[in-house]
């Protein structure tokens, strides 16, 4: 499923339980799942899901990443888009998890990519801690809004909102994921999903 179905999807699911309880979360989900080592989509390795929270946005990052690559896989990296400006003192990870450094607008490109975010794990278990397969990582950047990171970069593969590296996969090395903007059609699956939203939210208001 991609980013936009999802879009339609949760907004959709979150209508049933209430047009104020969809305004203050509404979440969005992208799917890491194309292979910059590839050059294909071979199946999605990483999932961040972005849940707006009043003036702010929780993050939850999952590494799946085991039944499409082996071995033993951990996630190192994550770089985002953003079309505003952000700061570091915006950025609060929940309690009790590890991560090597947070970074706004880091120098240099990435498979020639120029993101705007760049949080970072360790590799090799001596600063905070690898994002093992299975596991998940939250933390929450206040005072912005989700559709901020819904800028596509452009680089040396699909054009995409974010990109994960990944260590320690069958066969040893490392490999690149994006998580791609979607293809146009889905665009129209977007807008019916939203019209149709907003005819039940009128007759819930009205009724």
């Amino acid at each position: 499923m991609n980013t936009l179905t999802r879009i339609v999807t949760n907004s959709l699911a979150a209508l049933v339980l209430g047009a104020s309880s969809w305004a203050a979360q509404a979440s969005t989900v992208l799917d890491f799942d194309w292979s910059l080592n590839s050059a294909a989509q071979t199946g999605s390795v990483a999932t961040l899901t972005l849940t707006q929270d009043g003036s702010d946005v929780r993050f939850d990052l999952t590494n799946h990443a085991l039944a499409v690559l082996g071995g033993s896989p951990k996630l190192t990296a994550l770089e985002l888009s953003h079309n505003g400006t952000l700061t570091s003192s915006q950025f609060q990870a929940l309690p009790g998890q590890g991560y090597s450094s947070f970074t706004i607008d880091p120098p240099g490109t990435d498979a020639s990519y120029d993101f705007y975010l760049d949080l970072s794990f360790a590799q090799n278990d001596n600063t905070g801690d690898p994002l093992w397969d299975g596991e998940t990582f939250s933390w929450t950047l206040t005072g912005t809004q989700v559709a901020d990171f819904l800028t596509p970069v452009s680089g040396s593969g699909p054009d995409a909102y974010g990109i994960v590296h990944i260590q320690s996969v069958a066969g040893g090395g490392s490999v690149k994921y994006v998580a791609p903007v979607p293809e146009p059609h889905t665009y129209i699956l977007m807008m019916a999903g939203l019209g149709l939203m907003g005819l039940l939210i009128r007759r819930r208001m009205n009724g």
